[in-house]
């Protein structure tokens, strides 16, 4: 992973950095490092020991399950605008879940040591890893409970609306191959293919090679 000279900034995307002061953030800014991951680079693997924070300013990162023996082991993609890496900086403990790049990506990365310092500086940045936390939180109680929706269609709506609020930066236009939403979805390629024919249908997605567009007006009727 190279070192990226390019200005660094951050893009809108977690709540809390829409609330979090503006000396804050420019701190951050400041404490961070641009670095660029070229597809498949690993940023972190299960069990690696506790580091800092990562935040993505263009292209995409896998959330990788540890799983032993799991044939698909893609259970999310963070985009544009997320922060991983919270629970490890938070609470000292080795990882729990590995973070690749899905796509050649620009991420932000705000060390460990360095997020101690702010921590002193700014006691408020505790406040604001809680509410990183409870966002990332969120997100996984969303991915548990969309697997155990029975049907594929309303599962892989459940499944397209939680990556774009991971991904506020893709516009709602999601990088993503059916392949790859079939093991988020933990489902067949067929039935994804199916579900998204249904959703084409209705107006909720269209397709491209390797990117479905949304309608998350559309798409939230799935959620009632």
């Amino acid at each position: 992973m190279n070192s990226h000279t390019r200005k660094k900034h951050l893009v809108p995307g977690m709540a809390w950095a829409e609330e979090a002061p503006r000396d804050l953030l420019s701190a951050i800014l400041a404490r961070a490092d641009m670095v660029e991951a070229k597809q498949g680079f690993g940023l972190y693997n299960a069990d690696d020991p506790e580091g800092g924070l990562f935040h993505v300013l263009s292209g995409r990162l896998d959330v990788l399950l540890p799983e032993e023996g799991l044939a698909h082991p893609l259970g999310h993609c963070l985009g544009p605008g997320w922060w991983a890496g919270d629970i490890s900086a938070i609470s000292g403990q080795p990882r729990r879940i590995a973070l690749f790049a899905g796509r050649d990506s620009n991420v932000l990365r705000l060390t460990r040591s360095e997020l101690a310092r702010l921590c002193d500086e700014f006691p408020q940045m505790w406040q604001i890893l809680a509410k990183m936390a409870a966002e990332n939180m969120d997100i996984a109680i969303g991915a548990s409970a969309s697997l155990r929706i029975e049907d594929p269609t309303w599962r892989v709506a459940a499944c397209l609306l939680r990556l774009t609020r991971t991904g506020p930066g893709w516009n709602n236009a999601l990088p993503i191959s059916q392949s790859e939403l079939a093991s988020i979805a933990n489902i067949s390629r067929r039935r994804v293919i199916d579900a998204l024919s249904e959703l084409d249908r209705r107006g909720a997605t269209s397709r491209s090679r390797l990117l479905i567009r949304i309608d998350p007006v559309r798409l939230q009727e799935f959620e009632n």
